[in-house]
């Protein structure tokens, strides 16, 4: 690592941070560094944070490899200030009246944090539409269009205590969006985030989820409703990569007319995650 910033590191007490901010700095590394810094339990660490990269005199590359830092940093912040703030743990704790819910809510908002549950426990996630309002103009066109199609999907809740909630169309529409954006952006930076998002639908569509079965729990069989949209997709989308898997898989289940095996967990690792 370079040491430009290394004083900081050591004597953040008496640092000006809003002077430091105001740098002009080139690079990720830079920035990185003083990401650090920022105290992880303020949520005005992440004005700063922004501040640092509106100011920055950096390419497109640097200010995408800028970015995909500053992601890193607001996840850890969306684990760490929700795990490590008493008074926020005390005002979620029992019945939360909905109207005090809803000014948290908004407080949160403010710095791009969105309050939300799953089985039972609230956590903390970045909101996407805030991230593109605030970086979206000084990123790459990838970056746009991966927070784009990003914000669109936060909106609709993909899955939550093990059951898939979106229709079954909208969950084929994901996978062929993000195997369309990964095939257009094949050296875009967090590329592996995409691919990430393409196996997840992909797979719940296969397989389903614990909540979500695809395979009767008492007969083994495929249900009728997956059967026929494995159909559906291979017959949509010919030539795409993902249909070929879907054809494979249902080819699969065929011939064992249709019942769940070990073969259908083989199948998924080999061809999702190999």
């Amino acid at each position: 690592r370079r040491v430009l910033f290394r004083s900081i590191a050591f004597h953040d007490s008496i640092i000006d941070l809003e002077k430091v901010v105001m740098l002009k700095i080139t690079n990720a590394e830079d920035y990185d560094q003083i990401l650090d810094v920022l105290d992880k339990n303020k949520l005005n660490s992440i004005n700063l944070a922004i501040k640092l990269f509106q100011n920055a005199n950096a390419d497109t590359l640097s200010r995408d490899s800028m970015f995909a830092a500053f992601n890193d940093f607001i996840a850890l912040m969306a684990n760490s200030y929700l795990e490590n703030n008493d008074s926020l743990h005390r005002q979620l704790a029992g019945e939360v009246p909905e109207i005090k819910i809803n000014r948290i809510k908004s407080t949160l908002s403010e710095y791009g944090m969105t309050l939300t549950t799953a089985e039972g426990e609230y956590y903390l996630e970045p909101e996407t539409d805030y991230l593109l309002k605030n970086f979206g103009s000084k990123l790459s066109s990838a970056y746009v269009e991966f927070l784009t199609i990003s914000a669109g999907e936060q909106k609709e809740k993909f899955a939550d205590d093990g059951a898939i909630l979106i229709p079954m169309e909208t969950l084929m529409a994901r996978i062929i969006t993000w195997e369309d954006f990964i095939g257009k952006y094949t050296h875009f930076i967090a590329l592996n985030k995409a691919e990430d998002y393409y196996t997840q639908y992909l797979e719940a569509f296969l397989s389903g989820t614990e909540n979500s079965k695809v395979f009767d729990p008492v007969s083994k069989k495929l249900n009728e409703k997956s059967k026929a949209a494995f159909e559906i997709y291979v017959q949509n989308n010919p030539g795409r990569k993902s249909a070929h898997i879907v054809k494979e898989y249902y080819d699969l289940l065929k011939s064992s007319n249709f019942l769940y095996s070990d073969k259908v967990d083989s199948f998924i690792l080999e061809k999702l995650y190999n």
